[in-house]
């Protein structure tokens, strides 16, 4: 009976030995349910979204995180301009090669002006502008970063918030726009072709994005 109890003793007492070397080996006492890692903690990212970053919403799930990838290197090449992008593109949605204004033309062949790069970017520092030019199967998209547009007397319907934003959607030159404004600064999404329900989508969907 007594060599067992010492068995006992001697077997609790290597016991408490492990586990003491293994809390020594994990660099600190364990807390109850807290799991100890070694590994460093991630660095946070010189961009981030004041409106979380949502994960691609559409069937274009490629273009969409293009998107994302655009819009940040835009953000962060124009610092002082708060930007808009967005996490929802209609299906088939791909990047225009060139910019044109859509705004104000039907169709790319009737501009003759001179070539732009898409996304296009005017000026610079505050008073920078961006439009970046989406083709559809059917139409064409563009979203507008502080643009200068002048709606006149074009009543406009109001629409659920961008981004918290109150929004207004105007059916204007042949085609649709959703415009918001946000310190002082214009917003927009506009669309030749797109269905009202889709460009509604487009909307819902933007979100802010600025650089730390």
């Amino acid at each position: 009976m007594l060599a067992g109890h010492a068995r006992w003793r001697l077997g609790g007492t290597l016991l408490l030995l492990c586990l003491l070397l293994w809390v020594a080996s994990c660099g600190g006492e364990a807390t109850p349910g807290t799991a100890v890692s070694d590994r460093p903690p991630r660095s946070s990212s010189p961009v981030s979204a004041t409106d979380t970053l949502a994960p691609p919403t559409s069937e274009n799930e490629g273009v969409n995180r293009t998107a994302d990838e655009l819009f940040v290197s835009l953000a962060k090449a124009n610092p002082l301009l708060e930007m808009f992008h967005p996490t929802y593109l209609p299906p088939g949605a791909e990047l225009a090669e060139s910019w044109w204004p859509m705004t104000e033309l039907a169709d790319p062949s009737e501009y003759n002006g001179p070539h732009y790069d898409n996304p296009r970017v005017i000026g610079q520092d505050a008073d920078t502008q961006v439009e970046v030019l989406y083709r559809l199967p059917q139409g064409w998209l563009v979203v507008l970063e502080n643009f200068r547009g002048d709606v006149g007397e074009t009543p406009g319907e109001a629409v659920p918030q961008v981004a918290g934003c109150p929004a207004k959607l105007f059916d204007i030159n042949g085609g649709t726009l959703i415009q918001w404004q946000n310190a002082g600064l214009w917003y927009g999404v506009f669309g030749r072709g797109v269905p009202r329900e889709e460009l509604l989508k487009v909307g819902a969907g933007m979100r802010r994005l600025s650089v730390e």
